[in-house]
């Protein structure tokens, strides 16, 4: 029951991230955040899932999405082991996504961006769904930006998960 709600919320996050560049881009309120290209395509690189019914969820959430909008998604599927590489790659030449997902950058490449202003702040998103998510999981995407000299959020978290060590009593002492 947990994971099917926490599931809901996940793909919730998905499309409220997606309505969110929609709506920035023809709402009059003023935004830091510039959400589309002169394209008006957007380009998200996403970690490849472990399951392909994870991958066909996302492309028809895209593909929903994509005629609600009139916005083109760019999808871009990227394995696990390649793309912080790919980001990296991405950094250097300045070729870099709208949106971004990987379940390993949050301990590595998203507090560097975050701390060197290259990430947007996502407050807009996160405040109205903060109450949905816990304490540390808010907390988790709540970054210092040097360059603002304050902390905002810098990522839209979308899954929790736990690590463990599994063993048999047969090889333990």
């Amino acid at each position: 029951m947990r994971r099917r709600e926490f599931n809901r919320l996940f793909w919730f996050s998905v499309g409220l991230g997606l309505a969110s560049c929609q709506t920035a881009t023809s709402s009059s309120k003023q935004s830091n955040i510039e959400y589309v290209n002169e394209s008006n395509n957007l380009s998200i690189w996403w970690q490849q899932g472990f399951y392909p019914e994870e991958t066909d969820a996302l492309e028809k959430i895209i593909t929903e999405w994509e005629e609600k909008s009139g916005i083109k998604i760019d999808l871009t599927i990227i394995p696990q082991k390649d793309i912080l590489r790919e980001m990296e790659s991405a950094l250097i030449s300045g070729d870099l996504p709208d949106i971004f997902y990987s379940g390993i950058a949050d301990l590595t490449i998203i507090p560097r961006l975050a701390w060197n202003n290259q990430l947007a702040d996502v407050s807009e998103v996160i405040e109205p769904l903060k109450d949905l998510y816990s304490e540390s999981v808010v907390s988790g995407v709540n970054y210092q930006n040097n360059v603002a000299g304050k902390r905002s959020y810098y990522a839209v978290p979308i899954m929790q998960s736990a690590i463990h060590i599994h063993y048999w009593q047969d090889i333990c002492f």
